[in-house]
């Protein structure tokens, strides 16, 4: 049985097409069991049962108590019990229909079914399994974002191992937990390119010379400074030596205070920091997000420039 397990899960660990596809299922899975939730928890690698006959496979417990080889799992944990193979009669899992009622059920499933139980408070495990048939399935654990940051902020963390042939991993996320986003966030802004604008630029890089220094980059350079009527126009790399240029072209030297919106990219303080001058936080409209003309007159004493922040474009 050890052998088995240990080349088993030495196996799937080194195996990023099993874990993508476990985490695929875990997202839909917990998408439907959780409709309001945007974000899970979930156990980072799946335990893999082998009921052998004449074995038992899972001693009764509840997965919140201590115990030898055993480690209390955070309260309002959910379990989940996928079946690789059919699990009838004493090769199947026994569980209390409720916390210490100890009228314990025989959970009969064919294979590919799912249980979904708790395994915290209600005691559950197997008999010796007295069948001609090895069992095999996929447990697993998921606990809300809520309930896990509560269970982090308790200061204790402990650490879980199985057996000897699994490896130690602390019962936090980055360890023996992940998180994994069930629901997509909503974008500030969607980027929109036309099949026409993905073949210019595949183009233009197979064309030769810099990317962001080439012939299309100085055509820009001359169109943007006959729209606006000047004789020269330069581009830059980013964002952050746009700003600093524009700071220079006003004069800002490293003695000089320039006031800066909290609610911004961090691009706008650093622009300041580049050229040695102060940037002076202030906080925005709660109106607007950006800052107004009342809070610039509140602070243009302090200041020698401002940096105002044209919020999502």
């Amino acid at each position: 049985m050890a052998d088995l397990h240990q080349v088993f899960y030495r196996d799937i660990k080194t195996r990023p097409d099993f874990l993508m596809k476990y985490k695929r299922m875990m997202t839909r899975l917990l998408s439907n069991i959780f409709p309001n939730e945007h974000w899970m928890v979930m156990q980072t690698m799946p335990n893999i049962r082998f009921h052998m006959p004449g074995t038992i496979c899972v001693p009764p417990h509840r997965d919140i108590d201590e115990g030898e080889c055993r480690t209390a799992h955070p309260e309002h944990e959910h379990n989940f019990l996928l079946t690789c193979t059919q699990m009838q009669d004493t090769s199947a899992m026994y569980i209390e229909s409720s916390p210490q009622k100890s009228d314990y059920t025989l959970i009969n499933m064919l294979e590919n079914h799912l249980l979904h139980f708790d395994g915290n408070q209600c005691v559950h495990g197997n008999h010796i399994n007295r069948t001609d048939n090895t069992r095999v399935s996929i447990d697993f654990r998921a606990i809300t974002l809520e309930h896990m940051v509560t269970y982090s902020c308790g200061g204790i963390v402990h650490a879980t191992q199985a057996r000897d042939y699994r490896d130690v991993l602390p019962l936090k996320v980055g360890g023996y937990y992940e998180i994994v986003r069930l629901k997509e966030s909503i974008r500030q802004m969607q980027p929109s390119f036309s099949l026409e604008e993905a073949n210019a630029v595949k183009d233009y890089v197979l064309s030769g010379g810099f990317l962001t220094e080439y012939r299309h980059t100085r055509e820009l350079e001359a169109r943007l400074a006959d729209f606006i009527g000047i004789k020269h126009c330069f581009m830059v790399a980013n964002g952050t030596l746009a700003i600093s240029a524009a700071l220079l072209a006003v004069g800002i030297t490293k003695d000089s205070k320039v006031l800066v919106p909290t609610y911004t990219m961090v691009a706008t303080a650093n622009a300041v920091r580049l050229l040695g001058a102060t940037p002076v936080f202030v906080d925005v409209s709660e109106s607007t997000n950006t800052i107004s003309p009342e809070i610039v007159r509140a602070h243009i004493e302090e200041v020698d420039a401002v940096i105002h922040v044209s919020l999502n474009n």
